[in-house]
């Protein structure tokens, strides 16, 4: 079989693709945001090293790299500090709750409907 287009013919008619400015800093990035810095401090830590972009491209950023992968530690010997989550507390249940009643969120108790009627006329008493 014979070629029909060699590969140096081949990269000159196609460029390869634009490397996003954040990929030598993902490292650091995927770090800052590990340890709870927020995406205002990020941007400043790139704006310290030449770098600006959108909060937008940050997020986008971030959430391409971090989709679908555990994030990295840092290369370098840098100590994380272990966050253990708080031991489970004693919930207990009010006597007068029932077991299986669902759990209220402070949503206030729905106020029961009735149909319309036309021919009943308000009580102004109770409408103020």
């Amino acid at each position: 079989m014979e070629k029909k287009i060699t590969a140096t013919e081949f990269m000159q008619q196609n460029t390869i693709p634009k490397r996003s400015k954040l990929t030598p800093f993902q490292d650091d990035i995927l770090l800052l945001k590990q340890n709870g810095y927020t995406d205002s401090q990020v941007l400043e830590f790139l704006a310290m090293n030449g770098v600006r972009v959108a909060q937008s491209t940050l997020n986008e950023f971030i959430k391409r790299k971090t989709r679908n992968q555990t994030v990295q530690p840092a290369k370098n010997n840098v100590s994380h500090t272990q966050i253990t989550p708080p031991p489970p507390t004693n919930t207990e249940i009010p006597q007068n709750q029932a077991e299986n009643a669902p759990v209220r969120r402070g949503l206030r108790k729905p106020t029961p409907t009735r149909k319309f009627n036309w021919d009943e006329r308000p009580d102004p008493e109770t409408l103020k």
